[in-house]
This record gives structure tokens, sequence and C-alpha cells, in this order.
């Protein structure tokens, strides 16, 4: 059973293998500093300010 396993995922392990020694292979990493590649880099999502905006507009919209 677990040969077949094995056989099932070679090909995926291979390219993946590749992707590593070609230094494509791609990662989640925690943020560090300013992330100005992604479309929050004004850090919005997590400024308390905006949150609370949500919060009101949202208890509006379902008691309007």
């Amino acid at each position: 059973m677990r040969s077949i396993q094995t056989a099932r995922l070679s090909p995926y392990v291979a390219a993946l293998n590749a992707l590593n020694e070609d230094k494509r292979l791609r990662c989640l990493k925690p943020r560090v500093g300013i992330d100005f590649a992604s479309n929050d880099y004004l850090a919005l999502g997590n400024a308390s300010r905006i949150k609370k905006a949500m919060v009101a507009a949202r208890a509006m919209r379902d008691f309007g």
C-alpha cells in the first residue's frame, strides 16, 4: 500500500525537487516589515479604526 502511495506522489516530489534545485521553490513565510507587494501595503486590514468602521457599517446594514 505504501509503495502505491509513493508511486502516486513521485511525480510531485520530482517537480518540487526540480523547483528547489532551480531556486524557484516558494514557501509561505510570516510577514516581516512593510509589504509593498501585496494589496494591503498600507496595513489597513490590521487598523483598529477600519475594523470599527466595518463593524458599524455592517450593523447599520443588518438593522437598516
